[in-house]
């Protein structure tokens, strides 16, 4: 209850409109509470991790604020078993033209703000990690779904260990096996020489040993399935079945079909996703 009504409380978060006008260089000095208090009205929940602009590989910026991600503590929901955390992605105005060889800072002040929640299932590991390592953001109107499937499979793990399953399931571990090959091409050995992966053949033990709590995407499928033998995507009266593909710890796709609530087939595999 206390986690719902947190929940509720953080869905109005809005910009400060009596805040500071900062630089990008006085944002980064911030702690993320610090910042989030200047850049947030009243009421805002406890902010853990932030980002400036530019993210990641983007290209240079501006001399001024464009856009800052302030990510929440996390909360447990135990009604629909997962942890939730916030990105509030804080929007700049454009101040104009610049020159990129003049690099003097402009102070600016934030305009928009955008709340997305991400999600991770629940399980005795907790609410540790961090957005884009294990936690999803759905689209909105897929999230109910996304939460279905996660918690279907998450059970369909825990049983797994004990129980073979009663829907078909397959393993596809294309990461160790090409490793291999690499390895032995790399080295000139022989494959009896060449340095051993652990081919995971077993599709149980792929399921049981599955990382649900790393998911990092979930989507709807409305097309595609690849990875399931095609007659298990339709109905006997040849509709499609509802699909999904997850992602999970970077390595790890799974492909879910579901039948009136429950999984009518799952297969896993091991591989690099493109681009790499």
């Amino acid at each position: 209850m206390i986690a719902m009504l947190v929940l509720a409380a953080i869905a109005t978060v809005t910009v400060r409109q009596d805040g500071p006008a900062l630089t990008p260089d006085e944002a980064r000095a911030m702690a993320p509470s610090t910042l989030a208090d200047q850049l947030l009205a009243a009421g805002h929940p406890l902010i853990v991790e932030d980002a400036v602009a530019p993210f990641g590989m983007e290209a240079p910026q501006p001399p001024w604020l464009t856009r800052i991600n302030l990510i929440s503590d996390a909360v447990q929901d135990f009604r629909k078993g997962f942890c939730v955390k916030h990105r509030y992605r804080v929007t700049f105005p454009d101040l104009g033209r610049w020159d990129p060889e003049d690099r003097k800072q402009q102070p600016n002040r934030p305009d928009h703000v955008i709340d997305e929640i991400a999600y991770r299932l629940l399980t005795k590991q907790g609410c540790a990690g961090s957005i884009g390592s294990s936690y999803f953001t759905p689209r909105g109107s897929e999230t109910d779904g996304a939460l279905k499937v996660v918690a279907l499979i998450g059970k369909a793990v825990r049983l797994a260990k004990s129980h073979p399953p009663h829907f078909p399931l397959a393993v596809d571990d294309q990461l160790d096996r090409e490793m291999q090959i690499y390895m032995r091409t790399q080295t000139g050995k022989r494959s009896a020489d060449a340095p051993k992966y652990d081919v995971i053949t077993d599709p149980r033990k792929a399921l049981a040993t599955l990382a649900i709590g790393a998911t990092v995407y979930v989507g709807h499928q409305l097309s595609g399935g690849e990875l399931l033998d095609p007659s298990l995507l339709r109905e006997p009266d040849g509709h499609l079945r509802e699909r999904w593909s997850l992602l999970v710890g970077g390595t790890v796709t799974v492909d879910v079909v579901l039948d009136g609530g429950r999984i009518a087939a799952l297969k896993i595999r091991y591989a690099i996703p493109a681009p790499f």
